[in-house]
């Protein structure tokens, strides 16, 4: 069909390997200029990967755009506060990406929507971390035309959101 208006990536950036490289195959492996060629690239990140992903998306010609923080909650209100290798962990961060040059007839809307979540850390059967659902709405926010266009890859399997195609990795 059609592709893409917006390609959201979660991937399990939870990979215990110093190795740069090695984290970051999933998403050199992802056929962006075909799944998405003239729209938007939605990537959680790292903190420690923020530069190689950057320079990955750069070279395949999408440009930085915003970004959205989610602060990691626990559920007696508190911020988290994971070990880290230099600091504590506290957050994740969306990165936005837009096909430099292209998708000027796109719709967008303005965001209306915070730049900054909190909301608490949920991981769904699997292991691999459940995104708050305010970062959905953002994209949808984003792209109003959306509806059956945008594709998040490495889902989790539990709460499909209706208009989107779902790819989850098998264990």
């Amino acid at each position: 069909g059609s592709p893409f208006l917006g390609v959201l990536i979660n991937p399990s950036w939870v990979v215990d390997v110093d190795d740069a490289d090695a984290r970051l195959e999933c998403l050199r492996s992802v056929p962006l200029k075909k799944l998405c060629p003239t729209g938007f690239v939605f990537i959680w990140t790292d903190k420690r990967d923020v530069q190689r992903v950057c320079d990955l998306m750069y070279s395949q010609n999408y440009c930085y755009v915003e970004n959205l923080t989610w602060v990691h909650m626990l559920a007696n209100n508190k911020m988290a506060r994971d070990a880290y290798v230099y600091t504590r962990k506290s957050h994740s961060t969306l990165y936005i990406f837009r096909k430099q040059n292209e998708g000027r007839d796109i719709e967008l809307r303005h965001q209306r929507n915070p730049d900054v979540v909190l909301d608490c850390v949920r991981s769904a059967k699997t292991g691999h971390g459940k995104i708050p659902s305010k970062a959905y709405k953002a994209i949808e926010t984003l792209l109003p035309c959306h509806e059956g266009r945008l594709l998040e890859l490495w889902s989790t399997p539990e709460e499909p959101r209706n208009g989107w195609t779902h790819v989850v990795e098998a264990l």
